[in-house]
């Protein structure tokens, strides 16, 4: 969800997301339609930095 200004943050601890080959989470971000059934948009899949 976002706020009013459209912000949004993801909060995660390291050891949710602990594999031997990977130091982070992947991203992707979605954009559901105000009654959160219809998918309008969808990011390329980003690595996140530590």
């Amino acid at each position: 969800m976002t706020n009013r200004e459209g912000r949004y943050e993801i909060t995660y601890t390291r050891a949710q997301f602990c594999r031997a080959d990977k130091d982070s989470a992947d991203l992707i971000v979605r954009v559901y339609g105000g009654t959160g059934d219809a998918l309008l948009a969808q990011s390329d899949i980003r690595p996140l930095a530590d």
